[in-house]
Formats: structure tokens, C-alpha cells, sequence
């Protein structure tokens, strides 16, 4: 299950009463993450989170296991807009961010752009079987979508032959564009 905690500190910071003052550094949950199911709220198996952070909003991106007798693992996201954890367009659903009903998703990493919405990058088998691509997809505050197709087809590769991708790594530049770097 995915849990999610802050820190709170240094002593002395407000608190949420206002002009109390809180007296210890602890971490704290945020919003019934740390709850039985986490924030996933499935009984799967859902690991390898990624977190990132824009003001108050806190994006969670994770692969979910499947449930038999399904046999495929998807990328979930959810954001924490400062009162609850939410979906975005069915990011923490049936196929997810990654969208590929028939092929395993895995490794995901999530940032924000410059614009405050988050971008994911993931790894994911090939269609035809014959290796693995990096996907990447951002959220542009109603759907998710790819740049040039690498949420659908993955981030071009001139590798030849049997390629099997590393854990993708993911940046945003300063102009809001977003970099990624694997292993092949």
C-alpha cells in the first residue's frame, strides 16, 4: 500500500490552529494516507512510489499490481490538493496513466512542471513483445497526453535489437519541457 507522510519542523512552525505553536519535529499523515489501504485504497499489491511537490499539492505516482485474474500492472497518480486525495481523469483506476490494458507498466516517476501540473515517465513492455520503451505523459488539466506520441508508442529509441529499459530518470527544464534519461 502506498503511504504518505510530511515532516513538520523546525519546533516552533505554526500549526494548523494558527497561532498555536507546535513544540516537536514529527511526521505527520496527510489526509488518511497512512490509513490500512493508504492512498491506493485497493488491497493489491501497489509499490514503487514517486513523489513530487507544487505548493500544496502533492502528486503520488505508483505501479499497481494487478488483481487476478488479471495479469498486467498499470501506473496510478493521485494529487493532494491541500483537502483530499484526487484522481485526475481516472489516474488511480483501471488502466491509469498508463492507459495499456494488455502490457506491464512499471518504475514511474512523477515532476511538476513549470505550470504546477505533473508530468510522468514510466517503462513499459512493447507491444509486439520485442523489449521495452520509456512512455511519458502530462496532465494538461483535463487529460492526459503525450509529446509526439510517447504516452501511446513511448519516447523514441535508436537502440536496435531486444532492448530492456532501466528505471526511468525525469526532469522539467526551465522552460517547462521535460527531460528523460534510462538505461538500454
Amino acid at each position: 500500500q502506498i503511504m504518505v507522510k510530511r515532516w513538520a519542523g523546525p519546533a516552533g512552525d505554526l500549526s494548523e490552529i494558527g497561532t498555536w505553536k507546535r513544540l516537536d519535529n514529527q511526521w505527520y499523515e496527510i489526509r488518511d494516507s497512512v490509513n490500512a489501504m493508504g492512498i491506493d485504497m485497493t488491497l493489491e499489491n501497489s509499490d514503487e512510489p514517486s513523489v513530487a511537490v507544487h505548493g500544496q499539492n502533492i502528486f503520488v505516482a505508483w505501479t499497481e499490481q494487478p488483481r487476478a485474474p488479471e495479469t498486467v500492472s498499470q501506473i496510478y497518480l493521485k494529487q493532494f490538493n491541500g483537502f483530499d486525495w484526487i484522481e485526475l481523469a481516472g489516474s488511480g483506476q483501471g488502466n491509469g496513466v498508463s492507459g495499456a490494458a494488455n502490457y506491464n507498466a512499471t518504475k514511474p516517476i512523477v515532476r511538476v512542471g513549470t505550470n504546477g501540473l505533473p508530468v510522468v515517465a514510466w517503462k513499459r513492455t512493447l507491444a509486439d513483445a520485442s523489449g521495452e520503451r520509456v512512455f511519458v505523459a502530462r496532465w494538461n488539466g483535463t487529460n492526459w497526453v503525450g509529446l509526439a506520441g510517447s504516452h501511446t508508442n513511448g519516447v523514441p529509441s535508436n537502440h536496435a535489437g531486444f532492448g530492456l529499459v532501466g528505471t526511468p530518470c525525469l526532469a522539467i527544464d526551465s522552460s517547462g519541457m521535460p527531460v528523460v534519461a534510462w538505461d538500454d
